[in-house]
């Protein structure tokens, strides 16, 4: 599959992200990928600064 992925840290609080998954074997003749929508509120904040950019 390939896979796509971008997201934003659009205030303190709010990250919101879009993914995308195609398929590259034969079930991509019975599916068109698949789309997704995310969104992270964090309501304890625990550390002052970005330990690691990485989201997973």
């Amino acid at each position: 599959a390939l896979s796509a992925m971008v997201g934003f840290q659009v205030s303190d609080s709010w990250f919101i992200g879009y993914a995308y998954d195609m398929e590259t074997t034969r079930l991509a003749n019975y599916n068109s990928g698949s789309h997704e929508i995310f969104l992270r509120y964090e309501i304890f904040k625990t550390y002052n600064k970005i330990t690691s950019p990485r989201f997973f």
